[in-house]
């Protein structure tokens, strides 16, 4: 989009639409975040990469909302027509429990040391972001240590035989 290329002309063109004029409605940042089109995210991601990440932070958030909210619904419907109702029939199925939580756990942690140690060498990456936050290598690292790691066998479990 030829008027949007510039940083000064993204910041023009956002302040019109949040305040057009003309005895036209006005508009919060907030209502501007949901009538974005692409066009004008790319525009702003361009000039800002560090809003995008605040960006997919946000949709990602809200689609945990839409999901709990859902899920909330179903709880209410159920209700409704007189079925029981328990949290746990109601649980995401893809949330962690037991020994999944400590291979999470873990997978943190490595997470967190790879990211840690990457932020020390990079120009670009501060000690306070978060994974969403890091450049694409931080970003690669963590998610590499993370998924290197191996969940703990069970408490329950046999051990395995020793060849010897």
């Amino acid at each position: 989009m030829d008027y949007l290329e510039t940083e000064d002309d993204v910041r023009r063109f956002l302040a019109m639409c949040l305040d057009p004029g003309g005895g036209r409605t006005t508009r919060t940042p907030v209502e501007l975040t949901r009538l974005l089109q692409q066009p004008h995210l790319d525009a702003v991601e361009r000039h800002a990469p560090q809003l995008a990440t605040l960006r997919k932070d946000a949709e990602f958030r809200q689609q945990q909302a839409d999901m709990a909210r859902q899920m909330w619904a179903d709880g209410l419907a159920a209700w409704i027509h007189g079925e029981k109702v328990s949290p746990a029939a109601l649980a995401d199925p893809e949330m962690p429990t037991g020994q999944d939580l400590t291979a999470l756990v873990l997978q943190a942690g490595a997470a967190f040391t790879a990211a840690r140690e990457h932020i020390d060498e990079c120009d670009v990456c501060r000690p306070n972001m978060r994974l969403p936050e890091l450049c694409v290598v931080g970003q690669d690292l963590a998610l590499t240590a993370a998924n290197a790691v191996t969940a703990p066998a069970p408490a329950d479990a046999e051990p395995e035989p020793v060849d010897g």
